[in-house]
This record gives structure tokens, C-alpha cells and sequence, in this order.
């Protein structure tokens, strides 16, 4: 009787080896698809930050056709006139 149980008990352990690498195995590849998921959670958050401060300081309003042709006419008009209207005063009273 105590043979029998020596024998089940190894081969008990035999079948329990592959079990035990399949374990290891999963393990790593559960750390790396967690590296993954957080690299694509802190590029996702990056995005939505963009998207946040995009809205939040109004930065539509430079990306109208009106305000780009104010800055086309504002560059054209310093570059015509130059430094020479650039006064500079002292603000102390």
C-alpha cells in the first residue's frame, strides 16, 4: 500500500510540472500585456490632457481663417515698417 501511494504521489508530480511552467509562462505574459495596457492607459491620458487644455485656454480661435489673415496683415505691416515704430517708455510715473 505504501508503494502504491509512492507511485501515485510521483506521478501525481509528474503531471503537476507542466502545470507549474504553464503558470510561470502566464505569469510573464500577464506582465507584459499590464506594461501594454499601461502604455496605451498613458497615451490615451496624454491625448485626453491635449484635448482638455485645447478647449479649456479656447486655442480654436487661432485656427480661424480671420484671425489667420489678421496675423498675415500684421506681419506683412512690421515687416514694411520695421523696429523703427517700436517706442519704448519708461513706466515708472
Amino acid at each position: 500500500m505504501v508503494q502504491s501511494i509512492d507511485c501515485i504521489l510521483k506521478s501525481a508530480i509528474k503531471d503537476y510540472e507542466p502545470i507549474a511552467i504553464v503558470a510561470v509562462r502566464s505569469r510573464n505574459l500577464f506582465k507584459e500585456g499590464w506594461e501594454f495596457l499601461m502604455k496605451k492607459i498613458g497615451l490615451v491620458g496624454i491625448l485626453a490632457a491635449i484635448i482638455v487644455l485645447f478647449f479649456m485656454f479656447d486655442l480654436g480661435q487661432y485656427l480661424t481663417l480671420d484671425y489667420i489673415k489678421t496675423q498675415q496683415f500684421q506681419i506683412e505691416h512690421f515687416s514694411t515698417v520695421g523696429w523703427r515704430t517700436v517706442k519704448i517708455t519708461n513706466c515708472q510715473g
